[in-house]
């Protein structure tokens, strides 16, 4: 349970920026909007394949960092779920950062999920600030492949696509009763709708949503007690603490042909509870080429990374001796 929270945010960030639903608008074609949107959200993860881009822009200003701080995000890649029931995952991504002084850092990179098996390779040695990145010099443009499998535990964690693809009758019962919350959880509020727009050459229902932070609180604790768990009443305090810091404000289409969910467009707007500072982040996330046959190829020309001699060194000695010892 020590996790929950934790693990908690995490989902709620990645349903964030995928998903939405709620409400009911009296000029929506849809007999119930909510029922739609909840569905668009359950389809999207039946997709076989996909490809995806994402630009989040992130603007911070806060006394305890001396000042403004910006980044912008760009990602980009694809998803496939095989004949053989295993989910491939592929990223590129670029980070542009500024710090309170307009120092500019910038990390780009490029990751594939390949069974057990990840692939990263950086395009430039990474800037970040507050953190010395030199070891990873010798590290830019081959691929280097990272076994998940030696982090144990940690690394079954990691495997976080591996029902993402899959239709409900490829599940076990746990994934199943997880896959039929997605249908009667409420994650947002206040929708309207707006409308249609084409997204990636079809037509698609636009609904302009707000956060439900009960619907997202009860859909967190339906996933820990399916996963055996019950969050204590601290837990639940907690969370619902760093979700009322929260909230979103934005648009969700869903493809009218298909019912899948295609493009969420918004902002996300924190609040400090301590200061009242707040932080925003636009958000622009969708999919395309749906089910469409691809292939995710894995490297050919890699090198491989050591994980436990690298931890094994890193603790021992740090950064520099842990990179060297886990260069193969």
């Amino acid at each position: 349970m020590k996790n929950f929270i934790k693990v908690s945010v995490l989902v709620v960030f990645a349903i964030i920026s995928l998903f939405a639903f709620t409400g009911c608008e009296k000029d929506s074609p849809v007999a119930d909007p909510s029922a739609l949107l909840q569905q668009s959200i359950y389809n999207l993860f039946e997709v076989s394949s996909l490809r995806y881009d994402a630009v989040l822009s992130a603007d911070v200003s806060s006394v305890s960092v001396g000042g403004d701080v910006s980044a912008d995000f760009n990602l980009n890649g694809a998803f496939n779920h095989t004949a053989e029931k295993k989910s491939n995952f592929e990223m590129n991504a670029v980070a542009d950062l500024k710090d309170k002084d307009s120092k500019e850092y910038k990390v780009d990179f490029s990751m594939k999920e390949i069974s057990d098996k990840v692939y990263v390779q950086l395009l430039e040695a990474p800037q970040i600030p507050g953190l010395a990145t030199d070891g990873f010099k010798d590290f830019v443009g081959p691929w280097w492949q990272i076994d998940t499998t030696q982090l144990g535990a940690m690394g079954d964690n990691l495997g976080t696509l591996d029902t993402l693809g899959a239709s409900e009758s490829e599940l076990d019962e746990s994934g199943k009763k997880k896959r039929q919350l997605l249908l009667t959880s409420n994650f947002f509020d206040d929708v309207e709708y707006g409308g249609t727009e084409d997204v990636g050459g079809s037509p698609a229902y636009v609904f302009d949503v707000s956060l439900d932070k009960e619907g997202v609180v009860e859909y967190l604790k339906g996933l820990a007690e399916i996963g055996g768990q019950t969050p204590t009443a601290e837990e639940e305090a907690d969370l619902v603490a760093g979700l009322s810091a929260i909230d979103f404000d934005g648009d969700v289409y869903v493809d009218i042909a298909t019912s899948v969910l295609v493009k969420v467009n918004g902002e996300f707007m924190l609040t400090d509870p301590s200061s009242g500072e707040r932080s925003t982040v636009d958000t622009d996330f969708s999919v395309s080429d749906l089910n469409k046959p691809f292939e995710i190829k894995e490297p050919t020309d890699f090198k491989v990374f050591d994980l436990g001699a690298f931890f094994g060194a890193f603790l021992g000695a740090g950064m520099t001796s842990g990179v060297d010892a886990a260069v193969k």
